[in-house]
C-alpha cells in the first residue's frame, strides 16, 4: 500500500493548496470556490482538449467516474483525514532531478513566476502543477512514509475526476495499485487493461479499455510502486519508462527512500514533487489547533522527544517531523511513558484503540444511532485475538504483494504451515477430484452422447435418402432408422462418461493440489467438446473469439455426412448423375437448419451470459460479494441447463413423469454446470474458512471482525474491500506476528 497517509482524525494536508477539508461527507473545499473550479476546467481544456472520437464509450467512462471512482476517492479521503479536519500544512518541493530534468530549468521557471527555490506556492492546487506547460500531465509524487503521498494523490485524483465530469470527453482519470503488477514481463499497457476489466467490469468484446489506451484518454494514477520490493521495483520502473515514452499523461506515487535506493529515474515523466518534513512552526501550529500545546512544550524540554525531531542516521526525517506520527503522538502521549521509537508509538496506538475503556467511551460519545459490528463491548474480540488475526492478515498481504483484502480472495496458501495445512490440502484434493470427476463425467455423457446421436441420426437419414433415390421407394422400418441414432446416443454417452471422468480426475488432482480458488472458473479441456454441442451455449468459455471453431466443426460434419451418403449410394451399385446433386442439396439444407438453430441458441445465450454482466460498472459493495455472485452464477447455470435437460430425460426415459424429469434435469444440470461455474469455488471457500476458524486464525464471522477493526481505526473499508489505515500499521502488524 503506497503510503496510506495521515491517520489524522483532526487534520488535513495542504499540498500546493490541496485543501482536504470536506463540507459534510461529499463536498470538498476546492469545490466551494468558483475560482478553483474555473482553474480546474481551464487546466482540462488546455491540457487535454475535447475528443469527439466515436470509438470511445464516453458514457461508460462517465458511469465509472460517477459511480465508482469519485465515491471511493472521497471515502478514502474522509477515512484518512477524519471528521473534524484540522489543518496540517505540508510543504511540497519541486525536485526535477528524479525525472532527469535539470534543477536549473525549474529554478529559472520559478524565478520567472516569483516563487522561492523549489517550494511550490501553498495557495495553488496540485492540479495546477500537474497541468503546467513544462510538466504536461506527467508527474511523480514522492515523500517519506506517513508524509501524505497517497493523500496528495487522492486529492489530485479528486480534482481530476471532478474536472473530467465538468468537462466531458476530455480524459478519464483512474486510480491503480502497482502492487498488483505480478508478471515481470507484462507491459504496463496490458496490465492496465487487465486491471480495468478485473476491477471495473465491462464488455471485453467491445474492447472498451483498449480503445481508451489507444486514444490515450485514460489517465492512469499509479500508487504503490514501493510495494513491489526493490528488485521488482526496478523492473516495474523500466516498464513504466517504456509506457511513459509513448503515453501523454500519467501520475506515479512512491516512497522517496525506495525510489532513491533503486537508483532508476522515471526519465520519461516531466515533473517531480516531494512532500517535505514538518517544520517546528508547522508542528507547533498543529498541536495548538488541537489543544495539545503542552506536548509542544514537552518537545522543547524532553530529550527523548527532541531526539525524535532529529534526522535519523539513515537520512530519514525525524519521527515527529512526519504528519502521521505527530498525530499519533498527540493521541497517545503520556508524560509518565515517554515515546522512544516508532514501534513503541504504534504499539501504544493499537493498545489505546483496542482497550476496553476506549471502546466503551467511543460508544457513549456517538450520539447518532449507529449499528456496531458487535452488540456490546463485552462481546467484542479480546486484545490479543485481534492483534493475532490482524498480524496474520498483514503477513498474507505482504506475501501476496497486495494492499486490499477481499474475503473471497483468500486462498489455501494463506493457511499457516503445519498439520492442519496438509490435512486440509488432502481433504480438498479428494473433494475437488470427486466432484469434478462426477461433473465432467455428466458433461461428457451429455455432450458426446448428443454428438453420437447426431451422427447416428445422420447415418439413418443418409440411408433413407439412398433408398429413395436409388430404389424409388422407402422400405426401411422406423425402428431400423432409429437404431443408429439410439446406438450413437448410448455409445457416445458411455464414451463421454469415461472421457469426462478421466478429465475430471486429472483436473481435480491438479486444482485440488494447487488449492487455488477461482470464483469464475474456466476449465477448457472438455469445454472444447461442449462448444460443439447444444450444451456449449451454457459454457462461458464459448464466445465470438472461438466462433471459428464452431463453424469449422460444422464444415467437418458436412463433409462426413456427404461421405456417408455417397458410400451408401455406391454400396447399392447404382449410380445416377442427378442423385448426387439432389443428395448434396438435401444434406446442405438439413445441416443449414442445424447450423441456424445452433447460431440462434448461441446468440441468445451469449446475450444472457455476456451482455448482462457488462451493463454495470463492477463494484464491491459488501464483504464476500464475489462468493455471493458465484453462488448466483452457479444457480443460474444449473437451473437453465436443468430446464433444457428435463425434456430430453422425458423423451429418453419411458414413463418418466414431468416432475421427475424436471428434478432429474435440475440435478444433472446443477452437478454438470452449477459446480464448475461457481459452486466449486463456494465449497472450497467454505472449507477454507472452516479450517482458518478451527485453527484460531480468524473468527468465523470474518466480515464482522473486519468491520470491528474499521470501527477501531485500524483498517479502512471501501465497499467490500479492506486495507490497513496506513502502510506503517501493516508493516508493524506483519513484523509483530512473525
Amino acid at each position: 500500500m503506497a503510503s496510506q497517509d495521515q491517520n489524522i482524525d483532526h487534520s488535513r494536508i495542504t499540498n500546493s493548496s490541496v485543501q482536504q477539508v470536506q463540507a459534510g461527507r461529499d463536498a470538498v473545499s476546492f469545490l466551494n470556490s468558483h475560482d478553483n473550479q474555473v482553474i480546474i476546467e481551464n487546466t482540462f481544456l488546455r491540457l487535454f482538449g475535447i475528443s469527439e472520437s466515436s470509438q470511445v464509450d464516453w458514457d461508460w467512462g462517465k458511469l465509472l467516474l460517477e459511480k465508482k471512482q469519485l465515491p471511493e476517492i472521497r471515502q478514502r479521503l474522509t477515512d484518512t483525514l477524519g471528521r473534524d479536519r484540522i489543518f496540517m500544512d505540508v510543504a511540497i518541493a519541486e525536485q526535477p532531478s528524479w525525472v532527469n530534468r535539470s534543477p536549473l530549468e525549474a529554478d529559472r521557471r520559478l524565478q520567472i513566476d516569483g516563487e522561492d527555490c523549489g517550494i511550490l506556492d501553498p495557495n495553488k492546487m496540485l492540479i495546477e502543477t500537474f497541468g503546467r506547460d513544462d510538466i504536461g500531465g506527467k508527474l511523480l509524487i514522492l515523500g517519506a512514509p506517513g508524509s501524505g503521498k497517497t493523500t496528495a494523490l487522492l486529492s489530485l485524483a479528486e480534482q481530476l475526476v471532478c474536472g473530467a465530469l465538468a468537462q466531458p470527453k476530455t480524459v478519464i482519470p483512474v486510480l491503480f495499485e502497482l502492487s498488483t503488477w505480478r508478471d515481470d514481463k507484462q507491459s504496463i499497457h496490458n496490465w492496465l487493461i487487465e486491471q480495468l476489466y478485473d476491477l471495473h467490469g465491462g464488455n471485453r468484446k467491445s474492447k472498451i479499455y483498449e480503445k481508451w489506451l489507444e486514444r490515450q484518454i485514460l489517465l492512469p494514477l499509479l500508487d504503490g510502486l514501493d510495494e513491489l520490493g526493490l528488485e521488482r521495483q526496478k523492473k516495474c520502473t523500466d516498464k513504466l519508462n517504456e509506457f511513459a515514452k509513448k503515453y501523454s499523461q500519467m501520475v506515479v506515487c512512491c516512497r522517496v527512500k525506495e525510489f532513491e535506493t533503486v537508483n532508476i529515474k522515471l526519465h520519461n515523466l516531466r515533473g517531480a514533487v516531494c512532500l517535505q518534513p514538518l517544520s517546528d512552526g508547522q508542528i507547533e501550529a498543529y498541536l495548538h489547533s488541537i489543544h495539545r500545546s503542552e506536548l509542544w512544550s514537552a518537545m522543547q524540554t524532553n530529550p527523548a522527544l527532541q531526539a525524535l525531531l532529529e534526522t535519523t542516521p539513515e537520512g530519514d526525517p525525524g519521527l515527529l517531523r512526519v504528519p502521521l506520527f505527530v498525530r499519533l503522538t498527540a493521541d497517545v502521549y503520556d508524560i509518565n511513558e515517554p515515546i522512544s521509537s516508532k514501534k513503541y508509538l504504534l504499539e501504544k496506538y493499537i493498545e489505546r484503540q483496542l482497550s476496553f475503556d476506549r471502546r466503551s467511551q467511543d460508544r457513549h460519545k456517538v450520539i447518532e444511532k449507529r449499528e456496531w459490528a458487535y452488540k456490546t463491548v463485552e462481546t467484542e474480540p479480546k486484545l490479543q485475538e485481534t492483534i493475532s488475526s490482524l498480524s496474520w492478515i498483514a503477513r498474507q498481504l505482504q506475501a501476496n504483494n497486495t494492499v486490499d483484502l477481499l474475503i473471497e480472495k483468500i486462498q489455501f496458501s494463506w493457511l499457516n504451515p503445519g498439520i492442519n495445512f496438509f490435512i486440509f490440502r488432502f481433504i480438498n484434493l479428494l473433494t475437488i477430484t470427486a466432484l469434478l470427476a462426477v461433473s465432467y463425467g455428466l458433461r461428457g455423457c451429455l455432450s458426446i452422447g448428443f454428438l453420437g446421436g447426431l451422427f447416428g441420426g445422420l447415418l439413418s437419414v443418409s440411408s433413407l435418402f439412398a433408398e429413395i433415390i436409388v430404389e424409388g421407394s422407402r422400405q426401411s422400418k422406423i425402428g431400423e432408422l432409429l437404431l443408429p441414432t439410439i446406438i450413437g446416443i448410448y455409445g457416445g454417452a458411455w464414451i463421454g462418461v469415461i472421457l469426462g471422468l478421466i478429465i475430471g480426475i486429472v483436473i481435480g488432482l491438479k486444482n485440488g493440489w494447487t488449492g487455488n480458488i477461482k470464483l469464475s472458473e474456466k476449465l477448457a479441456w472438455l469445454g472444447k467438446v461442449d462448444e460443439f454441442t447444444l450444451i456449449m451455449c451454457l459454457d462461458n468459455n464459448f464466445n465470438y473469439n472461438n466462433f471459428d471453431i464452431f463453424f469449422f466443426f460444422w464444415i467437418i460434419v458436412l463433409i462426413i455426412f456427404l461421405v456417408i451418403v455417397i458410400l451408401s449410394i455406391l454400396s447399392a451399385s447404382v449410380w445416377e448423375g442427378y442423385a448426387l446433386i439432389l443428395i448434396v442439396i438435401l444434406t446442405l439444407a438439413i445441416l443449414f437448419l442445424f447450423f441456424c438453430a445452433f447460431a440462434v441458441i448461441f446468440y441468445l445465450t451469449d446475450r444472457i451470459f455476456w451482455g448482462l454482466s457488462s451493463t454495470e460498472v463492477e463494484k464491491k459493495f459488501i464483504p464476500n460479494q464475489g462468493i455471493w455472485k458465484s453462488i448466483k452464477n452457479a444457480l443460474i447455470s444449473g437451473v437453465i441447463s436443468g430446464i433444457l435437460f428435463a425434456p430430453m430425460f422425458k423423451l429418453l426415459i419411458y414413463g418418466l413423469s414431468l416432475e421427475k424429469s424436471m428434478f432429474l434435469g435440475l440435478l444433472v444440470g446443477g452437478i454438470a454446470y452449477g459446480l464448475p461455474y461457481g459452486g466449486m469455488a463456494c465449497i472450497q471457500h467454505l472449507c477454507l474458512r472452516f479450517f482458518l476458524w478451527k485453527s484460531g486464525t480468524i473468527p468465523w464471522n470474518f466480515a464482522r471482525f473486519l468491520n470491528y477493526c474499521v470501527e477501531r481505526r485500524l483498517l479502512l473499508r471501501v465497499g467490500g474491500r479492506y486495507r490497513f489505515l496506513h502502510r506503517e500499521l501493516l508493516d508493524h502488524f506483519a513484523q509483530s506476528g512473525s
